[in-house]
């Protein structure tokens, strides 16, 4: 190594000094940042080691990218620093740093057989390294670089730990899987299920399943052992409220979600968001329909509009409860504009669609729908004002004079299905 030379010789400069009285014992102490040799760096290529195994509990080291704590990490990199504690001992590790956004320089990490810890790759211009551990007494640290542009690197917290002390807290959806590791004893409070898992399948969910024990985001756990909690759907919990007490939902990337609105009250408003939530994209692929369900003899009333990437793409449908398609065969475009659609009846269905052009989520911002469930239609309350008067009776003669469009479940009085004076006389007998 290009280091070797230059140690050796600080070290016989050392001996010197502290022969000759020239030097303070405590000089001599394990400096601040120990590494592979003496400088607290990856090597730029091939493999050093860091031998601890003389070290106690406890004891923590930092290891830097080789162009150190602040400097640039070379291109060309491909080195390994291998660090060993004695046996009955484990390693944790933890850091942050600046790497090329893409996936070309990246940190990865290695069991002493090799087998890979965490991801394959940590990288980006704003990489953590969650804090992992050992199953064995050897950590391996491996960086590559490729020969373009270089950044400020990164830098490790790496501590020797006694196993029986920590535990590995695990999160499952799917087949993915997020793994924490915390002291035993400690108290985690359950994340939120977007806060672990990008662009899942259904971004409303709200539960975890540990133990046949059902958990919610934001209920306390003690980890007194290994634990894993798997992700499951609350159906419940589709209907949200923000942090300012307004209520949304989101839709779900595919499946069919029924919503409960029996419970709610005419006027009741929420918003319906694609599955990236009001501030994130949408996904590929999306195929997901939510049903909801009001009170008999309700309705709804939906507007909005949003950025798909195309109409002809990804797009949104709504349908009766017999599926009968409300307005438009599809809603999309960048932008669209949705202006007020109303249900017939007090089912409303939407569903959204998307393509596979992108990977993993679309880059367009989706959209923001309102909806309101409006109150049962009072039959000859033209004016809309709640109450039947001579104002009512003007109004539909208005309608007829002037051929208007006309709410049948308000205006066909005599159930005809035909708009005529028959049902001015028969509004004129309600009020009479």
């Amino acid at each position: 190594m290009k280091h070797s030379v230059h140690a050796r010789g600080a070290a016989l400069l050392l001996a010197v000094l502290l022969v000759f009285g020239l030097l303070p014992v405590t000089a001599l102490a394990d400096p601040v940042v120990p590494s592979n040799d003496g400088d607290g760096l990856m090597p730029v290529t091939g493999t050093d080691t860091l031998d601890l195994s003389g070290k106690s509990l406890g004891y923590s080291i930092t290891v830097y990218d080789d162009g150190g704590p602040d400097g640039a990490y070379d291109n060309g990199c491909n080195g390994t620093l291998v660090i060993t504690v004695r046996d009955g001992l484990i390693l944790s590790f933890e850091g942050s740093g600046v790497t090329e956004t893409r996936s070309y320089d990246y940190l990865t990490f290695f069991e002493g057989n090799d087998t890979v810890i965490g991801d394959e790759k940590y990288y980006g211009s704003n990489m953590t390294v969650p804090e992992m551990v050992t199953v064995g007494n050897v950590l391996k640290i491996r960086f590559i670089s490729d020969n373009t542009d270089t950044r400020s690197g990164f830098a490790l917290t790496v501590t020797i730990i006694d196993p029986a002390d920590v535990a590995s807290v695990t999160y499952r959806f799917a087949e993915e899987e997020v793994t924490a590791t915390v002291n035993k004893g400690e108290t985690i409070v359950l994340p939120a299920f977007a806060s672990m898992f990008e662009y899942p399948d259904f971004t409303g969910f709200n539960g975890w399943e540990s133990n046949e024990t059902i958990y919610r985001a934001g209920d306390s756990y003690t980890v007194n052992d290994n634990v894993t909690f798997t992700a499951i759907v609350v159906d419940t919990d589709i209907l949200l409220r923000d942090g300012e007490g307004n209520w949304y939902a989101r839709m779900p990337k595919t499946g069919t979600y029924d919503v409960d609105l029996s419970d709610k009250a005419a006027g009741f408003v929420f918003k319906l968001y694609d599955n990236g939530g009001a501030d994130g994209a949408y996904s590929d692929e999306c195929a997901g329909k939510l049903v909801f369900t009001a009170t008999e003899g309700m309705w709804f009333m939906i507007s909005g509009g949003g950025n798909t990437e195309s109409i002809d793409y990804d797009y949104l449908t709504f349908f009766e409860g017999d599926d009968t398609v409300i307005g438009d065969d599809e809603y999309g475009g960048n932008p669209f504009v949705l202006s007020e659609l109303s249900s017939a009846g007090n089912v409303l269905k939407v569903r959204f669609i998307s393509d596979k052009y992108f990977e993993g989520y679309s880059g367009y911002p989706g959209f923001e729908l309102t909806v309101t469930l409006v109150a049962p239609a009072l039959p000859g309350d033209v004016t809309g004002d709640g109450v039947l008067n001579i104002s009512d009776v003007t109004a539909l003669l208005d309608l007829l004079a002037n051929s208007g469009e006309a709410n049948m479940a308000i205006c066909d009085l005599n159930g005809d299905n035909t708009l005529n004076i028959t049902d001015v006389t028969a509004l004129l007998d309600l009020l009479s």
